[in-house]
């Protein structure tokens, strides 16, 4: 059986050591997540983000943008308003993304992602077409950019991570 893993999953855990001279600003609580890297990967530290992409990638791509805000299913609390959302925080064993908290949280994320797409578009200085907005395991957009626009988003407010999608084949007998 071969299935395709995007690189939201396949590259999801490591450049933290790398994120630690990167700390966002800012009352909500920040996620920390971070994704791991190849040998055939360029991390490019930049003043607020980082961009993920292969060694020598050129031309458009799609761009996976990691927001600095918590996603749904990590979500504590900390923010007026609007309760943990969280399993282990609320003392549940799955995430209910239909309670009323998981959809304040959301329409919150919600007006975080379209906020961070117009700071996109008008650095960018076009409009950008969104291919999916993520809000359960990391809060962000896919979009098709160049590596230099992928930089330049790097740079804004709010943004942590802008990471080149790839896709990898999985192997398993299962």
């Amino acid at each position: 059986m071969r299935r395709k893993l995007s690189t939201v999953f396949a590259i999801s855990m490591g450049v933290a050591m790398l994120l630690a001279a990167v700390v966002p600003v800012g009352a909500a609580p920040v996620y920390d997540q971070s994704p791991t890297f190849t040998e055939e990967t360029d991390v490019t530290v930049l003043t607020s983000g980082v961009v993920v992409e292969p060694k020598d990638a050129v031309g458009p791509a799609t761009y996976i943008v990691h927001l600095d805000n918590v996603p749904l299913a990590s979500y504590e609390g900390g923010i007026e308003g609007l309760n943990a959302t969280k399993p282990s925080a609320r003392g549940e064993s799955k995430l209910d993304a239909s309670s009323v908290d998981a959809v304040a949280y959301m329409d919150y994320l919600a007006v975080e992602r379209a906020t961070a797409i117009s700071a996109t578009e008008a650095t960018l200085g076009r409009t950008i077409d969104v291919q999916y907005e993520y809000t359960a395991v990391l809060n962000g957009f896919a979009a098709e950019m160049t590596p230099a626009e992928a930089a330049d988003v790097a740079k804004l407010p709010n943004v942590r991570i802008v990471q080149r999608d790839k896709e990898f084949e999985l192997h398993t007998d299962y």
